[in-house]
């Protein structure tokens, strides 16, 4: 419990550092990394509102910051429907928190097994 603790505490001091340290652009482009890890495909119902509210950011910059990712081919919307379509692309804009934040996200001690074994997939 005290190991995913202290990742959690990492992982917050690490997201405070960038959205006062990085562009609005940088920081859309490292939560759109963040939830098309999460997802099973590459498209996700995301509406500009919300990730706003998520980021902190006023609906306007964060249209501008997905227009410039729009036109650099690196995702696609449409009315509430994000798709990361080139994440190569897309990381060339993100900053160097999604490396850190990834690498602490999901912490295990080396003793522990995974949930699924490679048999069982």
């Amino acid at each position: 419990m005290l190991y995913y603790s202290k990742a959690q505490i990492s992982q917050l001091m690490e997201l405070v550092a960038c959205n006062s340290l990085h562009s609005a652009t940088q920081r859309v482009s490292r939560w759109l990394l963040h939830t098309d890890d999460r997802m099973d495909g590459p498209d996700f119902p995301l509406t500009q509102e919300a990730l706003s509210q998520v980021l902190g950011l006023r609906r306007a910059t964060v249209s501008a910051a997905c227009s410039q990712l729009l036109k650099n081919d690196a995702i696609r919307y449409s009315r509430g429907m994000i798709s990361v379509s080139d994440r190569a692309k897309l990381r060339s804009f993100y900053c160097e928190c999604y490396d850190r934040i990834t690498a602490r996200s999901f912490p295990r001690p080396m003793s522990c097994t995974p949930l699924v074994r490679d048999e069982d997939a």
